[in-house]
């Protein structure tokens, strides 16, 4: 986390953070959130009439 690389995907350092398509992610709510919206085949969330709304 110290080195200059990550500071280039996330400038505050902190764990977790992802770059997938250029899109950096970060906070580990978000990306679950993120990788759910980027792979729908997966079944990572359930579908959106199924959500919380």
């Amino acid at each position: 986390m110290s080195s200059a690389e990550y500071a280039d995907v996330n400038p505050m350092r902190k764990v977790p953070a992802i770059v997938h398509d250029g899109m950096v992610v970060t906070e580990c709510a978000a990306i679950c959130l993120y990788l759910a919206d980027a792979f729908p085949k997966a079944d990572l969330a359930p579908p959106l009439d199924a959500q919380a709304g």
